[in-house]
């Protein structure tokens, strides 16, 4: 018997399940969250919100002078975090000077900002030869 098939077509089904479950598109968002992103972003228009079921986190992606954001809130409005890729010439050189004095021969692959209540730190994707390393930079001492 060919159970390929059979086999295949029920691994698909739990994928697209899973996929659906966790992450979905939505226009209602609840207007507290609504309301908290009106007010840290009052000159934006236009967002594409989402709902991640795993987190319960609302998660808002739009355009801001520019350049992409993604910002998420928790359910009750209170804001979590905003992310946006940074060019490197952007990054403070405090930064610059960790990753030059830490791994060096590392080429940076991309950055990322991360803004909370606690401040700024910063993801940088390393490169060197086949090995890629995530690291986390904060501009605090």
């Amino acid at each position: 018997m060919n159970y390929v098939k059979p086999i295949f077509t029920c691994i698909f089904l739990v994928t697209l399940s899973l996929g659906v479950s966790g992450f979905s598109p939505i226009s209602n968002v609840p207007k507290k969250v609504q309301h908290t992103f009106d007010i840290k972003y009052p000159k934006v228009k236009v967002v594409q919100w989402s709902y991640y079921s795993n987190t319960m986190w609302w998660v808002a992606d739009f355009t801001m002078n520019g350049t992409e954001y993604l910002a998420k809130f928790k359910v009750d409005g209170t804001w979590i975090e905003t992310q946006n890729e940074v060019k490197r010439k952007k990054v403070p050189l405090k930064v610059k000077n960790r990753i030059a004095l830490e791994f060096e021969g590392y080429k940076i692959k991309n950055i990322v900002r991360i803004n909370s209540k606690k401040g700024s730190i910063y993801k940088v994707q390393l490169r060197k030869g086949r090995v890629i390393s995530d690291l986390l930079v904060t501009t605090k001492n």
